[in-house]
């Protein structure tokens, strides 16, 4: 079933954390949007002959990402992050906080 959170005590808070962490997403070179980003990627490659294109399908991605490795990664990116001070007052200490909360 689907069900909303709206009205849920930390519908804010995420709503907030997004709009921090959004930034960071996307900035690395293998990052790809969506399947048409890939096609348009993919399009313009060549395999060689003795490799192989594969593909998996995933499921329950985001219940098999490991949440301390995930949160050290958005520790990082903050502490890198030029714009953080443009976007918040908040450190990239208490972001993390807030994400572990």
């Amino acid at each position: 079933p689907i069900a909303s959170f709206y009205t849920s005590p930390t519908y804010q808070l995420s709503k907030h954390l997004v709009h921090l962490l959004s930034p960071l997403v996307g900035n690395t070179s293998s990052h790809i949007k969506n399947s048409k980003d890939f096609a348009a990627f993919i399009s313009d490659q060549t395999i060689p002959e003795d490799k192989i294109l594969v593909s998996f399908d995933v499921t329950s991605l985001f219940t098999n990402v490991p949440v301390n490795l995930a949160c050290s990664v958005a520790q990082s990116r903050l502490e890198n992050d030029p714009t953080l001070h443009d976007r918040t007052s908040l450190s990239s200490t208490e972001i993390l906080r807030l994400l572990h909360f």
